[in-house]
């Protein structure tokens, strides 16, 4: 192990886990490996800065309201949200950061769109993070590690 990664006493922990949030608290860098290969490492802030992460939508509608309704209203004025899951009245909506939607604007078209019970935005966790890592198929097996603090 480099004396980079390694703590203050010169020694180092390597945890292997899927459990992200437990990443989270238990390491000061976090390594995502995909598809056999070694793509991200570094801190929770950087790997989310890193990956572009954006936000989760989520919105509670009564049962007199048509899912379409509330689904082509959020496309209308964000069009690239793309539905991450649904059950019983309510859609979660990915937003990523890359479609250049801000916080602000999506406080603005909620408030216009009729119907809607409750709805919140937060940033995507690191479990999406990890997801969305390992989505990403690279085609050159040699490609550069992205190794940053």
């Amino acid at each position: 192990i480099n004396a980079e990664y390694m703590g203050r006493d010169g020694r180092a922990i390597i945890l292997t886990t899927h459990a992200m949030e437990e990443a989270s608290m238990l390491c000061n860098r976090i390594a995502i490996i995909a598809h056999g290969h070694l793509r991200y490492v570094g801190s929770h802030q950087h790997l989310m800065y890193q990956l572009n992460v954006g936000y989760i939508l989520r919105v509670a509608y009564p049962s007199t309201i048509e899912e379409d309704y509330i689904e082509s209203s959020i496309k209308k004025h964000i069009p690239r949200a793309a539905v991450h899951n649904r059950f019983k009245g309510t859609i979660v909506f990915q937003i990523e950061k890359s479609d250049g939607c801000r916080p602000s604007e999506v406080f603005e078209i909620m408030s216009r769109i009729e119907g809607i019970s409750h709805w919140s935005l937060s940033r995507m966790g690191l479990e999406e993070v990890f997801v969305k890592a390992t989505q990403e198929v690279k085609t050159n097996d040699e490609e550069e590690v992205n190794i940053n603090e």
